[in-house]
């Protein structure tokens, strides 16, 4: 962990580090270049270089912590907490800078361990929910007794991430109640 002894050398961070996840953001990876962020914020490139020796560095600290997901308290019925949280994601989805971060953060963990690492992070935030709900509901004996409930959140954010990502279509509020009735269907004893 760093140490920071001097308040400007942390707020020339903030700058440059916000700066970089609004670029991220708006308009991808490929827009955060040193000269471009030097241009943007007045920081200049040795300074930039004397605190991320590299392009990689600076997107790894700009992006590695998610966005908090909204803590929604579980409301003890399976298909109404389901629904909770895949139509958040849906709603997620539905914001073209999302979609291009996930997009990067996808392209760049096939590469590079450090992204991988991040991008599960994010996911791991995004799903926590979800796993609550099938945990609580797999513990009250509402879903068979044999399910996996790490596979089976990703089996229920699958489809949505899969029409959205892979094949660019929105996500319909009938599309998600179709997976979730299709999930109930199969799961429930």
């Amino acid at each position: 962990m760093r140490t920071v002894e001097d308040p400007r050398v942390e707020r020339t961070r903030e700058v440059v580090v916000g700066h970089v996840r609004e670029l991220v953001r708006l308009e991808g990876f490929h827009a955060v270049t040193p000269q471009r962020i030097a241009s943007d914020t007045g920081v200049s490139r040795s300074t930039l270089h004397r605190h991320w020796p590299d392009i990689r560095s600076l997107l790894i600290e700009a992006i590695a912590d998610p966005e908090p997901p909204v803590d929604t308290p579980l409301l003890g019925d399976l298909r109404l907490d389901l629904g909770v949280d895949l139509h958040g994601l849906r709603l997620r989805l539905s914001d073209r800078n999302t979609v291009a971060l996930i997009v990067s953060m996808i392209g760049e963990s096939l590469f590079d361990d450090g992204f991988a690492a991040i991008l599960r992070s994010h996911a791991d935030a995004h799903l926590g929910r979800l796993q609550r709900v099938l945990a609580a509901a797999h513990a009250a004996g509402v879903l068979r007794s044999d399910i996996d409930v790490t596979a089976a959140a990703a089996s229920l954010a699958g489809p949505l991430f899969f029409r959205r990502l892979v094949l660019g279509e929105e996500i319909t509020l009938d599309f998600v109640d179709a997976v979730i009735d299709g999930f109930i269907a199969a799961h429930t004893p």
